[in-house]
Protein backbone atom coordinates (compact mmCIF):
# COMPACT_ATOMS: atom_id res chain seq x y z
CA UNK A 1 0.00 0.00 0.00
CA UNK A 2 1.26 3.47 -0.85
CA UNK A 3 1.66 6.24 2.14
CA UNK A 4 -0.77 8.54 2.06
CA UNK A 5 -0.09 12.21 1.09
CA UNK A 6 0.85 15.45 2.45
CA UNK A 7 -2.77 16.20 2.05
CA UNK A 8 -4.32 13.05 3.73
CA UNK A 9 -2.34 13.22 6.58
CA UNK A 10 -2.67 17.07 7.40
CA UNK A 11 -6.99 16.08 7.63
CA UNK A 12 -6.54 13.46 9.55
CA UNK A 13 -4.50 15.13 11.77
CA UNK A 14 -6.99 18.46 11.85
CA UNK A 15 -10.16 16.69 11.47
CA UNK A 16 -12.17 19.67 9.77
CA UNK A 17 -16.09 19.57 9.18
CA UNK A 18 -16.29 15.69 11.92
CA UNK A 19 -19.41 16.45 13.43
CA UNK A 20 -23.13 17.28 13.59
CA UNK A 21 -24.70 20.29 12.53
CA UNK A 22 -27.54 21.28 14.19
CA UNK A 23 -30.95 21.41 12.41
CA UNK A 24 -29.40 20.22 8.56
CA UNK A 25 -31.43 21.66 5.61
CA UNK A 26 -30.47 17.61 4.19
CA UNK A 27 -28.94 14.36 5.40
CA UNK A 28 -27.14 11.74 2.86
CA UNK A 29 -25.73 8.21 3.81
CA UNK A 30 -24.79 5.42 1.69
CA UNK A 31 -24.86 1.99 2.92
CA UNK A 32 -26.72 2.38 6.46
CA UNK A 33 -27.29 -0.43 7.04
CA UNK A 34 -23.94 -2.48 5.56
CA UNK A 35 -21.13 -3.48 7.53
CA UNK A 36 -18.77 -1.56 5.24
CA UNK A 37 -17.29 1.34 5.54
CA UNK A 38 -20.05 4.57 5.06
CA UNK A 39 -19.97 8.07 5.76
CA UNK A 40 -22.83 10.58 7.10
CA UNK A 41 -22.99 13.56 5.66
CA UNK A 42 -25.31 16.56 6.98
CA UNK A 43 -25.96 20.02 5.36
CA UNK A 44 -27.16 23.33 5.83
CA UNK A 45 -28.24 24.92 2.71
CA UNK A 46 -29.78 27.79 2.05
CA UNK A 47 -31.08 30.19 -1.27
CA UNK A 48 -29.08 27.32 -2.64
CA UNK A 49 -25.67 27.86 -1.46
CA UNK A 50 -23.83 25.28 0.88
CA UNK A 51 -23.41 26.85 3.74
CA UNK A 52 -21.93 24.37 5.94
CA UNK A 53 -21.59 20.68 6.24
CA UNK A 54 -20.90 17.80 8.95
CA UNK A 55 -19.73 14.59 8.76
CA UNK A 56 -19.45 11.42 10.56
CA UNK A 57 -17.57 8.28 9.26
CA UNK A 58 -16.81 4.74 9.77
CA UNK A 59 -14.11 3.65 8.25
CA UNK A 60 -10.23 4.29 7.16
CA UNK A 61 -8.13 7.22 7.37
CA UNK A 62 -9.04 7.64 3.61
CA UNK A 63 -13.01 7.91 3.96
CA UNK A 64 -12.60 10.46 7.17
CA UNK A 65 -9.77 12.82 4.50
CA UNK A 66 -12.55 12.38 1.90
CA UNK A 67 -15.33 13.57 4.03
CA UNK A 68 -13.36 16.84 4.84
CA UNK A 69 -11.83 17.41 1.09
CA UNK A 70 -15.18 16.40 -0.36
CA UNK A 71 -16.72 19.30 2.16
CA UNK A 72 -13.72 21.51 1.26
CA UNK A 73 -14.77 21.29 -2.48
CA UNK A 74 -18.25 21.97 -1.96
CA UNK A 75 -18.91 25.13 0.79
CA UNK A 76 -19.86 28.02 -0.67
CA UNK A 77 -20.62 26.47 -4.09
CA UNK A 78 -24.15 25.87 -5.65
CA UNK A 79 -26.02 22.62 -5.23
CA UNK A 80 -26.21 22.26 -9.02
CA UNK A 81 -21.86 22.80 -8.46
CA UNK A 82 -21.87 20.45 -5.37
CA UNK A 83 -23.64 17.90 -7.82
CA UNK A 84 -20.79 18.25 -10.19
CA UNK A 85 -18.17 17.57 -7.86
CA UNK A 86 -16.43 14.03 -9.90
CA UNK A 87 -14.04 11.51 -7.74
CA UNK A 88 -11.50 12.82 -9.94
CA UNK A 89 -11.79 15.88 -8.36
CA UNK A 90 -11.82 15.02 -4.95
CA UNK A 91 -8.89 12.58 -5.61
CA UNK A 92 -6.80 15.27 -7.08
CA UNK A 93 -8.25 17.87 -3.42
CA UNK A 94 -6.78 14.56 -1.22
CA UNK A 95 -3.40 14.41 -3.58
CA UNK A 96 -3.94 11.37 -4.62
CA UNK A 97 -5.25 8.05 -3.26
CA UNK A 98 -3.95 4.90 -3.18
CA UNK A 99 -5.60 2.47 -6.23
CA UNK A 100 -7.11 -0.07 -3.85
Amino acid sequence: MSRPSAKVLALLDELRHVGTLESPTCVGETAPDSRGPRITIQLKIEKSILQEARFRSFGCGYLIAAGSGLIDLAKGQTVEECLRITPEQLCIELGGLPEE
